[in-house]
């Protein structure tokens, strides 16, 4: 029978239960009650097909569980999955049953991750493996609790490099006309590296100067948000319009005459060659970040360019305390001013009585 409960961030979702003939209890969350009616009517009917934990190997895990991903998130998610799982398979042999990768021996692996990378890197192969677990409790009768819950590791966290506007400009003098109007681009709308690579002309609206950037970062699924065009963007999509003719995509890689999918090496290049120190497309939205802050645009402004959902997000992209500093003077400014004003107030209501 459903039940409707908050899941740990407080939201309330309902949940499809049912026993397995080992006693062990199944669950999934579901969007309505409906769906988690007909989940358990599925499950029960294939009852008897789930695997007992001893006959269940890594390699059955992380193939179950990445086909249940891969239409769930993005193909960059998806494939970070994939070689985590191949390095672990370096480690722990695919054959392994799951039964047998104890808490011991997963620490084990982390903490080798974490020697040859960093704390960082450890905790986002934690991450990734404790979901899979998880999913295997819910998919295939995995025993509860998780036992690779390893304790997070220390990280370091060295601040962003973010290019000045100099050397961005001087990256951008050495670049070629194509590669010119791909960082204005990337510098007027402070899009990431996918969103700009996808856009396409269906998503350029000149008539009204705006145009739309599509995202997965958001929980709800693949959404856009509507950008406003500068004037010199305009400029550079009309340009880019003629270069590509009746292309889908804006941005065009001349050599496969699709649009991108990476494109790390141009800015590794231009940037050896203006002789500044590397930054890649995510400093340069950082970077316009910092420009319009400078500018005393207003906290909200910049964050429905960035297209943040949280303004805490968007405060950490910013590497000047221009805002800040004009909100502290407002505020304590009135504050002296409340101070000096009231005694006086004061005074002059005792000299009257």
């Amino acid at each position: 029978m459903p039940i409707r409960r908050k899941d740990r961030k407080g939201q309330i979702y309902w949940y499809g239960k049912i026993t397995l003939s080992t006693g062990k209890r199944v669950e999934k969350r579901c969007e309505s009650k409906r769906e988690a009616q007909e989940w358990e009517v599925l499950a029960r009917s294939r009852a008897e097909n789930f695997k007992e934990t001893d006959t269940i190997s890594l390699a059955y895990l992380a193939e179950r569980h990445l086909d249940h991903v891969k239409t769930r998130l993005s193909s960059k998610s998806y494939e970070e999955k994939c070689r985590i799982f191949r390095r672990l398979f370096r480690t722990i042999p695919a054959t392994t049953l799951v039964s047998k990768v104890t808490y011991g021996r997963m620490e084990t692996f982390l903490d080798q991750i974490s020697k040859e990378k960093s704390g960082h890197r450890a905790n986002k192969y934690r991450v990734h493996l404790v979901r899979a677990y998880n999913w295997g409790i819910r998919a295939v009768g995995l025993p509860s609790p998780n036992p690779w819950l390893v304790e997070r590791y220390k990280e370091v966290k060295s601040p962003r490099y973010v290019p000045t506007e100099e050397d961005f400009w001087n990256v951008y003098n050495h670049a070629s006309d194509d590669e010119k109007r791909i960082l204005l681009m990337f510098l007027h709308s402070a899009g990431r590296m996918q969103e700009v690579y996808t856009l396409k002309w269906e998503d350029v609206d000149v008539e009204n100067l705006r145009f739309r950037l599509w995202t997965n970062k958001r929980k709800g699924g693949r959404e856009f948000d509507w950008i406003p065009m500068t004037d010199d963007l305009l400029v550079t999509m009309r340009t880019q319009r003629l270069k590509t003719g009746f292309h889908e995509y804006v941005f065009i890689n001349p050599r496969s005459g699709t649009n991108y999918k990476c494109h790390d090496h141009l800015m590794k290049r231009l940037c050896e060659t203006a002789g500044v120190k590397r930054f890649g497309f995510h400093a340069i939205r950082h970077l316009s970040a910092s420009i319009l802050d400078n500018a005393g645009v207003p906290l909200s402004a910049i964050q429905a360019i960035l297209r943040h959902k949280s303004s805490h997000t968007t405060a950490r992209y910013l590497h000047s305390l221009t805002g800040t500093k004009v909100a502290l003077n407002e505020a304590f400014g009135k504050s002296k001013t409340r101070a000096n004003v009231t005694p006086m107030k004061k005074a002059q209501e005792v000299a009257a009585s």
